[in-house]
């Protein structure tokens, strides 16, 4: 099992005003190939942002983090992880390459 820090640009996230709050809700999905080309099952993970007014003008620099577990089977080769703004229904999707990331197997 490897942690992969997904990072996302506030500025890019739609974000709806709730009383004193900005709010968010984000999809993660992730899935793992392996050296034939299958897919792994994709595993979907509900990501919610709250950011306080007086912290908005701030946070739209930043960027959030999320901190997503995925276990690696021996012989996997790529992670793709796509984050859907629910909101705005904006999807971006990134791959890795895993296979210098995975513990030799024996």
């Amino acid at each position: 099992s490897v942690a992969v820090r997904v990072s996302v640009p506030v500025a890019r996230i739609a974000l709806i005003p709730r009383g004193e709050t900005h709010a968010a809700r984000l999809s993660l999905f992730a899935s793992v190939r392996d050296a034939a080309g299958d897919p792994g099952a994709v595993q979907k993970v509900p990501f919610h942002l709250d950011i306080p007014d007086d912290r908005l003008d701030d946070a739209l620099g930043d960027s959030v983090h999320y901190p997503l577990p995925v276990v690696l089977r021996p012989g996997d080769r790529q992670l793709a992880v796509t984050i859907r703004d629910e909101t705005s229904g904006v999807i971006a999707t990134k791959t890795l390459d895993v296979s210098e990331l995975a513990p030799p197997f024996g």
